[in-house]
């Protein structure tokens, strides 16, 4: 069987293989599913409702969260000064800066030259 070894404070710590029969129940030792989908480090048991909370990923691997157009333009605005200022970009950058250049949602905020109105 799969047991959940949690810290004091109810963090996932790991997922232990146990037999059975080995299985000795405490505060810091959960049974799981065998098809569990628990990762250590992003979850933490809560003792009083009996389940887990998981914390979205951080860090590297970590999907980004959908961006509105304010903050997108105010981005690639700043890359246009910092352009015009002679800072070089790698081709990914300039693909995307390029694309939203075309994009609705940069009408008003360049002229045709591509420099902030």
């Amino acid at each position: 069987m799969k047991l959940a070894r949690l810290d004091d404070a109810g963090e996932l710590l790991a997922i232990d293989e146990v037999p059975p029969d080995q299985w000795v129940e405490s505060a810091n030792a959960v049974p799981l599913p065998d098809d569990t989908d628990l990762e250590p480090g992003r979850a933490r048991w809560d003792r009083a409702r009996k389940t887990f909370h998981i914390r979205p990923p951080t860090g590297a691997g970590r999907p980004m969260q959908q961006l509105d157009s304010e903050t997108i333009a105010a981005i690639a605005l700043g890359f246009l000064a910092l352009r015009k200022s002679g800072q070089h970009f790698p081709a990914r950058t300039q693909a995307w800066l390029a694309e939203w250049m075309r994009s609705v949602d940069a009408a008003g905020l360049i002229d045709r030259k591509g420099d902030p109105l």
